[in-house]
């Protein structure tokens, strides 16, 4: 009986009888780490799920829904967004101009494509190669007239400790 009751539980979980639910699809290049079931948000704010993930002319379409008629605008932008770094997802939308037309149900919204943190990471070891080299072989040209200038101020220093020479007299 509790299998039977975790079924139940799970096939009616976005079942909202007396909630209107108005489907959406916008295209996608990527859509890397977004699943079904995951929240749209609407200014951070749950609004929605993601009904279905499949490909289309060499894109990603996603199909949603959010339970608000008039949320989805002619300029509000999709976007999948992270969660947090260890890789959770989900499908932002932003509310567009309040003067422009409500996107009718089953409309496409149009999107924003986003960094995701493999891209970030991609992007980190190029410039982190780019960046270092150049520092490294910089540092090592100048490690023998830094030492000398070193053994030279430690010089200095021993013979002001000394009481030697005339500085500042």
């Amino acid at each position: 009986s509790l299998l039977v009751l975790g079924i139940m539980i799970e096939l009616v979980e976005d079942w909202r009888p007396f909630e209107k639910q108005y489907p959406y699809r916008a295209y996608f290049k990527s859509a890397v780490g977004l699943k079904e079931g995951d929240p749209v948000r609407v200014a951070g704010v749950d609004a929605g799920k993601v009904r279905k993930i499949g490909l289309e002319d060499r894109r990603v379409r996603v199909d949603f829904f959010v339970n608000g008629a008039d949320v989805v605008r002619e300029d509000s932008l999709a976007q999948i967004r992270q969660t947090n770094l260890l890789g959770g997802v989900f499908l932002g939308l932003d509310f567009g101009s309040a003067d422009r037309p409500v996107i009718p149900a089953g409309g496409e919204v149009r999107t924003q494509e986003g960094t995701n943190v493999d891209q970030l990471i991609s992007n980190l070891d190029r410039n982190q190669d780019r960046v270092l080299r150049p520092l490294g072989d910089l540092v090592e040209d100048s490690r023998e007239p830094l030492s000398e200038t070193v053994r030279r101020l430690e010089k200095i220093a021993t013979k002001i400790d000394e009481g030697q020479g005339t500085i500042g007299l």
